[in-house]
């Protein structure tokens, strides 16, 4: 469709298309906005932005939540003007960074309900982040940069800038900022600072797929593993191939446990297929299956135990709900995608 479009559009020639372009720049201030960047010097680009980034630091005026998109509109402009602007990436790196920097002037002053503004953080400043950042060889000073941002993170933003180091950063240097935050965090006596280090130890581990770090940043932080922690420690080391250490996180989590037992049994099924446990991979999807019906479920179990035992695990299931007291939705939609018509109807009566 779009590139159809183009194609169409190339054809109308350049002064036709310059024309209607104007008179969408008069008719809407995002096509007016679009026209200055594409005729403005790199360097106007600049001015624009940090001339628009002062404007926001300055500024008083509260931005209720029906002006939200609005806002949210000119702050992705002002990341347009950057991009469009600063073709070197550590002068990139540094302004995204001064972007994130502004979220005072952001957040402090704005109703953010519909997360409209949060998401220009989230995407559009992460993205042109990494971009710059990916590109940079700056990597010990861009290390250095997200650290010193992080320091303040009243609005709960910055952080996205730990959770994307890995993706613009080698190893050596993302290990390089655990050992600093660690160090920080060893000699930091406010709690709630402390926590803070903790916390983007763990999001670094977890792109690293370091288990065992995560393990340790746990155990320091809370002196004990509980069950999401588990859970959140055999997923990374199960990432990184190290299935046998995730069982064994998994197995310590108590058998009366219910919460967040979806997200373990999803970890069981992947753990069991690496380790090759196809009588216990097997013995799990059946019990997944006879719990909640499905026929995605059944043929996940058929997957590993045989096409063979289709017809007999389907009947036992079946039995059990056609003597099931209580109604389940569930239960009647796998009788329909069976084409069980009859039964379906002797269940709901």
């Amino acid at each position: 469709m779009d590139e159809d479009r183009k194609r169409k559009l190339k054809s109308q020639g350049a002064e036709r298309l310059a024309d209607a372009l104007l008179e969408l720049a008069r008719r809407d201030d995002a096509a007016g906005d679009m026209v200055e960047r594409l005729t403005a010097l790199p360097e106007e680009n600049v001015r624009g932005f940090k001339l628009g980034l002062a404007g926001l630091k300055r500024s008083r005026r509260f931005i209720d939540w029906r002006e939200s998109r609005e806002f949210a509109r000119r702050l992705d402009g002002l990341l347009d003007d950057l991009e469009a602007g600063v073709k070197d990436s550590w002068t990139g790196v540094e302004l995204v960074g001064k972007f994130f920097e502004a979220d005072g002037g952001v957040f402090g002053r704005c109703d953010d309900s519909n997360g409209m503004v949060g998401d220009v953080f989230r995407m559009h400043a992460r993205d042109l982040f990494v971009c710059y950042a990916s590109q940079c060889r700056e990597k010990q000073k861009i290390a250095e940069l997200i650290i010193h941002l992080n320091r303040k993170d009243d609005f709960g933003v910055r952080n996205i800038l730990i959770d994307c180091s890995a993706e613009c950063l080698p190893e050596a240097v993302v290990r390089e900022m655990v050992r600093k935050l660690k160090k920080a965090a060893d000699t930091e006596h406010d709690e709630y600072a402390r926590r803070h280090h903790y916390l983007q130890i763990e999001s670094l581990a977890r792109q690293l797929k370091d288990g065992k770090l995560l393990e340790e940043t746990w155990l320091a932080d809370h002196k004990e593993l509980p069950t999401f922690a588990l859970i959140d420690i055999a997923r990374t080391c199960l990432e990184s191939g190290d299935a046998r250490t995730a069982l064994d996180r998994l197995n310590r989590i108590p058998t009366t446990e219910t919460f967040q037992a979806h997200e373990r049994e999803e970890l069981l099924v992947k753990i069991y297929r690496q380790l090759n446990e196809k009588d216990k991979l097997a013995e799990l999807l059946y019990r997944r299956f006879r719990f909640r019906p499905s026929l995605e479920r059944l043929d996940q179990f058929l997957g590993v135990a045989g096409l063979d035992k289709r017809e007999k695990v389907t009947a036992e299931v079946v039995d059990k709900i056609l003597t099931d007291n209580v109604l389940r939705v569930g239960h009647v939609e796998f009788l329909i995608e069976l084409d069980r018509m009859d039964d379906a109807e002797a269940y709901l009566l």
